[in-house]
């Protein structure tokens, strides 16, 4: 794992685990909020240079990044305006964002956002108020709503068993 914080790493509550082989890198001036009960599994990236906020309750899947910086500086040739490369980043709570997925600048994920993997993700998801979204894609886009995830152990056994029992009706 590579820690490196030259900024602020805010935690408004505890648990923070990020897997094995993960990269966190708060750059100077930068301030990253975390919530409490968040997981990020293995060989996960995040480089924060303006700022980001991730909710509680969040799951983060493998091999994916956060970046709120496009790093480079472009110059628009007919106007001659340079855009800002850095825009903060916020998830909200009991967000779930799948492998390898890219969470690029300037994303908001309102709470519990479901992220499909392979996904790019990098504008204002928010922005129409609304909750309980799936989005998918590259770049990604709202694909269904009024879906959330499992997490309690005994429900989740539940669906396992549903599951199951609708696999072996339909050999």
């Amino acid at each position: 794992m590579i820690l490196s914080i030259k900024g602020v790493w805010k935690f408004k509550e505890t648990l923070f685990n990020i897997g094995t082989g993960s990269t966190i890198e708060i750059g100077e001036h930068a301030v990253l909020e975390s919530g409490g009960d968040i997981l990020i599994a293995p060989h996960y990236r995040i480089v924060i240079k303006k700022g980001a906020k991730i909710g509680s309750h969040v799951r983060i899947s493998w091999e994916g990044q956060m970046f709120d910086s496009n790093f480079h500086y472009m110059r628009n040739i007919a106007t001659g305006d340079i855009p800002f490369i850095n825009k903060e980043i916020v998830i909200g709570d009991h967000c779930w964002i799948g492998n390898r997925v890219i969470v690029n600048r300037g994303t908001k994920l309102p709470n519990y956002t479901i992220v499909a993997a392979g996904s790019l993700t990098n504008k204002n998801y928010a922005k129409e108020g609304n909750t309980h979204l799936t989005i998918a894609g590259c770049p990604a886009k709202v694909v269904a709503e009024g879906f959330e995830r499992i997490y309690e152990t005994l429900e989740e056994d539940l669906c396992i068993e549903l599951n199951e029992r609708e696999y072996r009706e339909n050999l």
